[in-house]
């Protein structure tokens, strides 16, 4: 090879190492927005799944203590 092939073998392998690392960096700051917008959709999903859980807890079923009684005289009074 001469000089000038050599030179020019060179700026291509420089070349294609600097695509090749840009892609890399644009990879992870797109893997780095994922993981944020993840997070966010989480906190999402989250405050939707709150008011579920605690509607449920509210609405129990409220049992009347066992002292013999029906439920129909207890509430009669």
């Amino acid at each position: 090879m001469t000089d000038k092939g050599a030179v020019y073998a060179l700026a291509a392998l420089k070349r294609k190492r600097a695509d090749l690392a840009g892609e890399i960096d644009n990879i992870g700051n797109r893997m780095a927005d994922m993981i944020t917008e993840l997070a966010h959709l989480d906190a999402s999903i989250k405050l939707f799944e709150q008011p579920m859980s605690r509607s449920r807890s509210s609405r129990r079923h409220f049992e009347f203590p066992t002292t013999g009684r029906s439920a129909a005289r207890c509430k009669a009074g």
